[in-house]
């Protein structure tokens, strides 16, 4: 249901804004593919991956990319390494585990 209300919702956008759109593209000088403003930065990072997904790409990254500089601490301005940061937070990948991360993919989180 939701996308059809989403569909309906475009559709009476594009029949209201179509030609006030078509005009303000074609008074831009210099437009050809390379030069298009619009740009969806919608995305649904849930989507992205799952749970388990996320845990493995983390311990990967503490693993084999623990010396990359991650967090920059608000009091102090001190930045902090992957592997620092796990120190400071008391975890090891060891111990990290879905539990922990606390994810969720819904509407309540």
């Amino acid at each position: 249901r939701r996308l059809e209300f989403l569909s309906y919702k475009f559709r009476v956008h594009s029949l209201l804004n179509e030609g006030l759109e078509v005009s303000e593209q074609k008074r831009v000088p210099h437009r050809d593919f390379y030069n298009i403003r619009k740009v969806d930065t919608h995305i649904h990072a849930s989507s992205s991956m799952n749970q388990k997904h996320l845990l493995r790409f983390i311990k990967k990254c503490v693993r084999t990319k623990g010396d990359m500089l991650v967090y920059r601490e608000p009091d102090t301005g001190r930045v902090l390494t992957l592997q620092e940061l796990f120190q400071k937070l008391g975890l090891s990948t060891y111990d990290l585990n879905i539990d922990k991360l606390d994810v969720h993919a819904d509407r309540n989180t």
